[in-house]
């Protein structure tokens, strides 16, 4: 650490991860204590001492100009570290000496475990917890739902899923088909409805640019397929139970809840920007066959966005101030001809014939896909955390289930198994005749 670094520090100003201190804060014990734990609660971070926390002041004018005892604050601090605080707080010290003052840089470590207490001790028993935790707007007590929260995570609520959305399709009519390679892929039922509904002239388009505009086009239209998709399950109510038995799938609202309703008049139309436009697709006709309503936790913002920039990407954006920020983007990954690694036909045609034959008739899509959530609790006390958390983690599990390609092949019988199958079939055929 040297003055360049504080200096920058300075400049950002206080966040958090950094506090600034005046020499005064070394005599209060109870503020020190509760200042490390609330570092200590979060992602640990530095507690500049000398150093006023004015705006206006900067560099070397921003320097409080007390001298300070290095050694002796070091143990009366880490006295306090280890008796005032349960379990102990974790630090290490940097030091700076100048004529305009000195700096004493404490630099908390993250908790490693159960969160940390200021305590009051009588013999040395405690008879008292209390919890703080560092936000941005500083240390704040903690109350019983964030406590709890505490106690089973170390990290901040944020939620995240990556993978691949695959789709068959076949070239001449751009069909795609949950059943062509027997593949039970039944998200498909939520996009064929789109692309069953596109004109001669429509396909003639796409295919004059085949690999990237059948690619666009999927990006496009999956946040409309993933709308249908999820207004199956939270249509009534977006808090509920899903049973599922066998093939079977029951649906249940859990309670009576405030709630927002997307209906199909909140959904814009596609941007002129985008490949939709350029169709003869009118993507609320088809929606109003299937979609009704989509419900959402109260206060949630809805929106659609296509970017036609390299790579092409389509975004649903679920916000809710002072809560959470939850997306759902699409952008395009890979194009295949004919039948690729991931799928089971691969390895099973015997000829070179036989491949170029398949690679006239069929190609592949795969569409990187993540979804993300970013909480605000705990900087914001949200009442509905608890909920909306459990809310997010139901939709995120659904789709992976329902759309994740690897996850759906990888839950195949043996590719061997399915070798067989086909050449079963094949031999029937031949029977047949």
């Amino acid at each position: 650490m040297n003055w360049e670094k504080i200096f920058e520090l300075k400049s950002k100003g206080e966040n958090e991860r950094v506090e600034f201190k005046t020499s005064p804060f070394l005599k209060d014990n109870d503020e020190i204590a509760a200042q490390i734990t609330s570092f200590a609660n979060r992602y640990g971070g530095k507690i500049l001492i000398g150093l006023r926390d004015e705006e206006a002041l900067q560099e070397w004018n921003a320097i409080e100009g007390a001298k300070i005892d290095r050694d002796k604050t070091l143990l009366h601090i880490l006295n306090i570290a280890e008796n005032n605080c349960s379990p102990p707080v974790k630090f290490s010290s940097d030091f700076l000496e100048s004529e305009k003052g000195d700096i004493l840089i404490l630099n908390i470590e993250r908790r490693e475990d159960i969160p940390h207490a200021v305590v009051a001790r009588t013999h040395n028993e405690i008879k008292k917890r209390i919890y703080y935790i560092r936000t941005v707007n500083g240390k704040r007590l903690v109350n019983n739902r964030l406590l709890a929260y505490m106690f089973k995570n170390l990290e901040d609520p944020y939620l995240e899923s990556q993978f691949v959305i695959g789709f068959q399709y076949t070239r001449d009519n751009l069909y795609t088909s949950g059943s062509m390679f027997d593949i039970p892929y039944y998200c498909i039922h939520n996009i064929a409805p789109f692309i069953q509904q596109l004109k001669e002239n429509d396909i003639k388009f796409i295919k004059k640019e085949e690999i990237n505009r059948i690619q666009v086009l999927f990006v496009e239209l999956l946040p409309y397929a993933m709308l249908d998709f999820l207004s199956r399950y939270f249509r009534s109510s977006w808090k509920v139970e899903i049973e599922k038995l066998g093939a079977f799938t029951t649906i249940s609202p859990l309670k009576e809840v405030d709630k927002t309703e997307l209906k199909l008049e909140d959904i814009l139309n596609p941007p002129e920007t985008s490949l939709l436009s350029n169709l003869s697709l009118d993507i609320k006709s088809i929606l109003s066959r299937r979609f009704s309503k989509l419900t959402l936790p109260p206060g949630t913002k809805f929106k659609i966005t296509h970017s036609p920039e390299t790579p092409p990407t389509s975004i649903i954006k679920l916000t809710r101030e002072n809560s959470f920020e939850f997306n759902l983007s699409f952008c395009t990954d890979s194009w295949m001809s004919g039948a690729g690694e991931l799928t089971p036909l691969y390895g099973i045609l015997n000829t070179v014939e036989e491949r170029m034959k398949l690679e006239e008739l069929f190609a592949g899509i795969f569409i990187k896909t993540n979804l993300s959530c970013q909480f605000s609790f705990p900087d914001i006390d949200d009442p509905f955390f608890d909920e909306i958390y459990q809310w997010s983690r139901l939709i995120i599990d659904l789709i992976k289930e329902n759309w994740d390609w690897n996850m759906i092949i990888s839950n195949l019988p043996e590719r061997k198994l399915f070798t067989i199958e086909n050449y079963l079939k094949k031999i029937l055929k031949i029977i047949e005749k």
